[in-house]
């Protein structure tokens, strides 16, 4: 028994190899994360804190659910305030270790979910899940704060959510409402994340949990339009250039010049390895990556049909996790479904080389992406943004409010 308990606990330490993938991710954050804001750094926010220092009560409630663009992010809010509270000014390069540190959560429960629906040799898809999700191709989302912590956020929170979901016990259905309440109010599609949690819990045929997403989901939707205001302009395109956006946006994670391609293809493979039976019913083990493969294709349509006025945007470094997610969570679904084939093993093989060519391509992609970035946040004045004026006047105002003043860093 002690021998037992003793293995037990240095499995953990066995299995720490798996970090290797973030472990490089964040030691390029560490390289290239700068103490700058950048771009909608300094409304979401420089320009936030300068206003919530001096609101009321009322105000301060109200700038906690205050839009950046067309998103309420609440939950990026309520971080600012509490690491100004604490430290009294704000540090970027701070706020960039805490933005991707929520990758960490995602992984640990995404791989919490692997281990449920794959019994024996686990590893290996928790390994690729790893590559996936710290591709350093993300570099956008790596080394600008408020994109961080809003984009990383909204998938946390859904992961967060969708973990207390899926536990039994009755206890757990508060937190499960509110992450999943926090998630809604993170970014614009929080809200098609609550559609993937009431779909979850019906495919567990769970009816407290189906009736409580179901109601938490319709409340939240309603209370996230309540005073919304449609950001002026509009980079949303037609429908065929929009389903060519989501196509493209699908194969993003294996190519560029060829990412429609690479799109039709992962779209049909990921047809024919769902695992379903001949009922078209799913097991209740892989049910929690059903309900993240919702999530990620729901984003991507979303994404697909509000950024598509040029399909170049589509390999954008700050969209780019959700077709990370996707091609995670496909290897995941290869991994079920050929577990008792003849061949699973060269498949597995073949697929593995063929996806760690993939993280060596976007690495080497991902560096030159790290160096321009920084290239722009600590040479170019104010990013040559066409509001110059406007940043310019916010980085005075939290100057002399005492939140940040940028020429001490620059």
């Amino acid at each position: 028994m002690q021998q037992k308990t003793t293995y037990s606990r240095y499995s953990y330490l066995y299995y720490f190899w798996l970090f290797i993938p973030a472990i490089i991710y964040f030691a390029f954050v560490n390289n290239y994360g700068v103490n700058i804001p950048y771009r909608d750094d300094y409304r979401a926010i420089l320009e936030f804190l300068v206003d919530f220092k001096s609101a009321n009560f009322s105000h301060k409630v109200s700038l906690l659910f205050s839009q950046n663009n067309e998103h309420r992010i609440l939950s990026s809010h309520i971080l600012y305030v509490l690491y100004y509270s604490l430290f009294n000014e704000i540090n970027f390069r701070n706020i960039i270790f805490i933005g991707n540190l929520q990758l960490v959560i995602i992984f640990l429960i995404g791989v919490h979910f692997i281990k449920k629906g794959i019994t024996d040799f686990w590893y290996i898809a928790a390994f690729v899940f790893g590559i996936c999700l710290f591709d350093i191709s993300s570099y956008e989302n790596a080394t600008f704060a408020m994109a961080s912590m809003q984009n990383y956020g909204v998938i946390m929170l859904f992961f967060l959510s969708l973990l207390f979901y899926s536990f039994s016990s009755l206890k757990w259905l508060i937190p499960a409402i509110f992450f999943q309440g926090l998630c809604a109010f993170s970014s614009g599609n929080g809200m098609v994340a609550g559609l993937a949690l009431v779909l979850y819990n019906l495919l567990c045929r769970n009816k407290l949990n189906t009736i409580a997403s179901l109601v938490s989901f319709s409340t939240f939707t309603g209370l996230y339009f309540v005073n919304y205001q449609s950001p002026q302009g509009s980079l949303a395109g037609d429908t065929n250039n929009a389903i060519t956006f989501f196509i493209h946006m699908a194969g993003a994670h294996f190519s560029y010049d060829y990412g429609l391609l690479a799109g039709i293809l992962v779209l049909i493979a990921l047809g024919g390895i769902l695992p379903f039976n001949s009922k078209f019913q799913f097991k209740s083990n892989v049910l929690p990556m059903i309900a993240v493969l919702i999530f990620v294709m729901a984003s991507m349509a979303v994404t697909s049909k509000f950024r598509s006025k040029t399909i170049h945007d589509s390999y954008a470094s700050r969209y780019l996790i959700y077709a990370h997610l996707l091609t995670g969570v496909g290897f995941f679904f290869l991994f079920i479904k050929i577990d008792k084939s003849k061949i699973k093993w060269p498949i597995i093989i073949v697929s593995l080389i063929g996806l760690l060519h993939v993280y060596k391509e976007n690495y080497n992609w991902g560096i030159g992406g790290f160096e321009r970035q920084e290239n722009r946040i600590e040479v170019t004045d104010f990013i040559d943004h066409p509001q110059k004026d406007q940043l310019r006047e916010i980085a005075v105002q939290a100057c002399t409010a005492g939140i940040y003043c940028i020429e001490e860093h620059r």
